[in-house]
């Protein structure tokens, strides 16, 4: 395994973790916002 794809492997894998987080936080965003609605209904 060479040193360079190594690097690109971190990278990639920092990349997932950061779409998998943005994804959740955008998740939470929306129920909050669908718990807001039906509060108001």
């Amino acid at each position: 395994m060479s040193f360079s794809f190594r690097i690109v492997h971190n990278i990639i894998l920092f990349l997932i973790k950061k779409m998998l987080a943005d994804a959740e936080n955008s998740g939470k965003k929306y129920i909050s916002i669908l718990q807001g609605n039906v509060r108001k209904a």
